[in-house]
């Protein structure tokens, strides 16, 4: 018993770790109040708090050595399979969405129509990295006691960690419905996202390293992107 409530508690405070980030950077939007109209200045100010205050409960709570948290160049690297990974997540979810979701909840609301360069720096640069220095870089790491915990799906073991990083991962998501986005296209999208925190949790498992993770979620993005326009 002693056991599973200090797992509980230390799954208690991956939550409130991320939702300690999403607060801090929702606070410096309010404090710094960019002019309405530029998503590039929400954007950054809302992501770039978001990575201040993760790298630096990251490097409290690994005493400096941020090479714990991912921080470092990864295991048997293998950058075309998390290119293909990457681009198949985005393509097939938003392959599916588009044909089952559009029909009822038409795309609409603000992210919708930014432009291209804003969805190369910011989309799927600025937002990847800084997403998964949060979810596979600190709550990930912090969870890493509990790998020894899991359940295998064919031949890939699913650990706690990963499980846990990537539910946050999606529910996160569930922003979007502040923006202006329906509700069933909101929900495929955390669907979306919780698959790909999967995959990329699990890479930053395997290989020890946030690489691998960031690259899948760029080209995940990349992915959805490509469709979404031809669509």
């Amino acid at each position: 018993m002693s056991k599973l409530f200090s797992a509980l508690l230390r799954i208690f405070a991956a939550v409130l770790f991320t939702f300690a980030a999403l607060l801090l950077a929702s606070v410096a939007i309010t404090l710094i109040r960019p002019e309405p109209g530029h998503p590039w200045a929400f954007g950054f100010i809302n992501h770039i708090s978001m990575l201040v205050f993760t790298l630096m409960m990251a490097l409290i709570l690994s005493k400096g050595k941020l090479s714990e948290y991912g921080f470092k160049l990864p295991l048997n690297f293998q950058p075309v399979k998390m290119i293909i990974l990457g681009l198949g997540i985005g393509l097939v979810g938003t392959f599916l969405s588009v044909l089952i979701i559009q029909p009822l909840a038409p795309m609409s609301g603000p992210m919708m129509n930014t432009g291209f360069l804003h969805t190369l720096l910011f989309v799927w640069i600025i937002a990847s990295i800084c997403e998964e220095v949060l979810y596979r870089g600190l709550i990930q790491s912090f969870l890493f006691p509990l790998s020894k915990y899991g359940f295998n799906i064919f031949r890939f073991r699913i650990s706690i960690p990963v499980l846990v990083g990537a539910f946050l991962f999606g529910v996160m998501h569930m922003m979007l419905l502040t923006m202006g986005m329906d509700f069933a296209l909101v929900l495929s999208i955390v669907i979306l996202a919780f698959i790909m925190g999967i995959v990329a949790g699990y890479y930053r498992e395997k290989t020890g390293s946030l690489i691998p993770a960031v690259i899948v979620h760029i080209f995940a993005n990349i992915g959805g992107y490509i469709l979404s326009k031809c669509g």
